[in-house]
Order: structure tokens, then C-alpha cells, then sequence
């Protein structure tokens, strides 16, 4: 079916080492048969809840295919208001350690 698409339609990313599609901000491997999301680069100055919400709308994944990955973003997101943490206050350690982990 990918084969059909008309080579002037297809979006070629030679950033990850092979010749992926892109399509609906999924990355296609045709060679080897894989899928990735690339997600967005996180800044190592001080998280705030302004870092969180950016990180965790900056993935765009239409199929849903990182939703399980993705929550732990969407509920520490979550915790930081019930905890009236404000937009640029720095987040506890806690939720800190857990970003971090999210987009490694």
C-alpha cells in the first residue's frame, strides 16, 4: 500500500539511521518493519509546570500508539495542580526524577 503513494507525496526522514515514511507524525520503517515517535527534546534547566505541560503536548501520536507512556506525563501533569504548583515555580524532586525517566 505504501508503495502506491506517489514518490513526490512521501516524506522521507534520513534522521534515524534509515529511510523512514512519516505519516501522521508516526515514523515508518519500511526495511525493518518498525514504528517510532520521536518525542520533543526536554531542557535540562529547572522543570516547571510550564516544562510538563509543553513535553507532554509536544507528542504528537494520532493513533494512540504512546498513550500508555504518555499518561505518567498526563497524571504528574495532574498532581502538579491539585498541588497549586504555579506555572513557573520550580516542581518537587519526585516529579522531577519521573520526567526525566518519561523521555529518556
Amino acid at each position: 500500500m505504501i508503495a502506491e503513494i506517489p514518490a513526490d507525496l512521501k516524506e522521507i526522514d534520513t534522521n534515524h539511521g534509515c529511510n523512514a515514511l512519516k505519516a501522521l507524525g508516526i515514523h515508518c520503517d519500511t526495511v525493518n518493519d518498525n514504528l517510532f515517535v520521536t518525542t520533543p527534546a526536554i531542557s535540562h534547566e529547572a522543570s516547571t509546570k510550564r516544562n510538563v505541560a509543553q513535553i507532554v503536548a509536544g507528542v504528537y501520536d494520532v493513533l494512540g500508539l504512546t498513550a500508555p507512556w504518555w499518561i505518567t506525563g498526563k497524571i504528574i501533569l495532574q498532581k502538579l495542580w491539585s498541588q497549586n504548583i504555579k506555572w513557573d515555580e520550580t516542581i518537587p524532586d519526585e516529579f522531577n526524577a519521573a520526567m526525566e525517566f518519561l523521555v529518556e
